[in-house]
């Protein structure tokens, strides 16, 4: 208990650091997330070790509070209105960038493996199962990332809606997608039979259950706007539906082998979908986001530059920097034909890769299951993968700053100010 309570003053005292050097960086033009990260990365067990290694993991609770009320800030982005008038150009970006990445990465670590001799080792078809899932894992986007973004530049407009809309869909489709591809990679590594019904209702299966959680608690959430408490009281019942949803998932798949199981991050998504769409007081909902909002961003993105293995980037440099490119390239394909056939405006177009650069959580979580999956391989693939995640992670967030400026959605920007912005998550 000492040392939960130690780990906790730590991240406290980083968190104003992380303030400070957000600030700063805000003045040459960069995100505030960005300062928050790079204090993590500088204060985490690779570099300065203020905070160890230990003590991000034990500060999970910690993490999963903040990256709920960052869920809930993506899905009141989600008018169903803007959804409803953009959904041919979020159904063809989303195809088209998903089919572009998996399609280049498969066939880039295809041939990497061949050339190379890594992973050939393997029994069967591994060599496929490696591509396949290393260009499954790399298709994540970092919905959290975005959001902080769009929050700080206030940016709202066609171009925002269809980033944010793919972004989260996008992670939807991969809970599906990885949980059959993980059954396909079992079968090409050691002939195991193919439980095909096993692996399609499975992820169903989780996704209902995410779905009646979120309407279980945008029920909350709607009920909790509509009171007379105090707006305090409100935003903290928020945060407590939140980390109850990503306890109750961490219960559920304990105690059941995870046949039943739950998508935390989903499920409080659409919670805050409904209670964006639904409820009649919406302001009231938006004043508790923002009420709480800007000390989950220090929190969470603090914690993630601190998680950050940066060895493995020293390790797998050069791997990793030829994914990176191919990934970059694969954003920009997707995204131009996806806004061709959507008929989107080019200039948007052009810098439309920018949104969809940022990789976090959903990325690094997955590269660890499959390090716990595929034990003989899978540290090798987890640290690969990390290693591009990084640097996507790293490089995403002003990428996107910089398009929201362009397409002239970031309210907060102001040309006559240089470089300076207003921040609207600033501590309050």
């Amino acid at each position: 208990m000492l040392t939960i309570v130690l780990h906790v003053s730590q991240v406290i005292l980083l968190s104003f650091a992380s303030h400070s050097v957000g600030q700063f960086l805000r003045k040459w033009s960069l995100p505030i997330i960005s300062g928050y990260l790079l204090t993590g990365i500088l204060s985490g067990p690779y570099v300065l070790v203020m905070i160890s290694g230990e003590a991000t993991a034990s500060l999970r609770m910690l993490d999963e509070l903040a990256l709920s009320c960052i869920a809930f800030a993506a899905g009141s982005e989600l008018h169903l209105q803007e959804l409803r008038a953009h959904s041919r150009a979020i159904l063809y970006t989303l195809a088209a960038l998903m089919t572009a990445t998996f399609t280049l990465l498969f066939t880039t670590m295809l041939i990497f493996t061949e050339v190379s001799g890594m992973f050939r080792s393997l029994p069967g078809y591994g060599r496929l199962a490696v591509c396949l899932l290393t260009s499954t894992v790399l298709m994540a986007r970092s919905p959290a990332s975005a959001i902080a973004v769009v929050k700080e530049l206030r940016a709202s407009g066609p171009f925002t809606t269809i980033a944010l809309s793919v972004s989260v869909a996008m992670d939807v489709v991969l809970i599906m997608l990885f949980s059959v591809n993980v059954d396909v990679a079992h079968t090409l590594l050691a002939g195991m039979e193919f439980h095909s019904i096993a692996s399609v209702v499975m992820p169903f299966g989780k996704l209902i259950t995410s779905f009646l959680v979120g309407l279980l608690v945008g029920k909350l959430l709607e009920f909790t706007t509509a009171s007379r408490m105090p707006l305090a009281g409100k935003s903290f019942l928020m945060v407590f539906y939140g980390f109850t949803v990503f306890f109750m998932a961490e219960t559920l798949r304990e105690r059941t082998s995870s046949i039943i199981d739950i998508e935390p991050l989903l499920a409080c998504v659409l919670a805050s979908v409904l209670a964006t769409n639904i409820t009649t007081h919406r302001d009231e909902y938006q004043a508790m986001l923002d009420m709480v909002l800007p000390r989950a961003n220090i929190v969470f993105f603090t914690l993630a530059g601190a998680s950050l293995a940066i060895n493995t980037l020293v390790d797998t440099y050069w791997l990793a920097m030829m994914l990176f490119v191919v990934r970059l390239c694969a954003l920009w394909i997707g995204t131009q034909v996806g806004g061709y056939m959507a008929s989107l405006p080019q200039d948007h177009s052009r810098i439309r890769w920018m949104a969809f650069v940022t990789q976090a959580g959903v990325a690094m979580g997955l590269a660890r299951q499959v390090s716990l999956i595929f034990p003989t391989w899978g540290p090798s693939f987890a640290s690969m993968v990390i290693s591009v995640v990084v640097l996507n992670e790293m490089l995403g967030p002003p990428l996107f700053r910089y398009s929201l400026v362009r397409t002239g959605e970031a309210k907060a920007f102001e040309p006559s100010d240089g470089p300076e912005l207003k921040s609207v998550i600033a501590d309050k």
